[in-house]
């Protein structure tokens, strides 16, 4: 992921174990980048929730 974001991308796809999908999302959005990501967004509706409100903050879309 470090090695990805180093290179400053607009957009990140999210393709890994459904478990990390949240973590990984939140590490992209912050970093600037818009997401897409593979189904389910994350493994819990808990871990998903605040993915929205980063993603409007950081002002990048996230799509599924």
């Amino acid at each position: 992921m470090d090695e990805a974001l180093a290179t400053r991308p607009d957009l990140l796809v999210i393709a890994n174990p459904t478990s990390l999908h949240a973590r990984d999302v939140a590490v992209a959005l912050t970093a600037g980048c818009h997401v897409y990501v593979e189904k389910p967004l994350a493994d819990s509706p808990a871990a998903a929730q605040p993915l929205i409100p980063l993603a409007q903050r950081q002002q990048r879309v996230v799509a599924v």
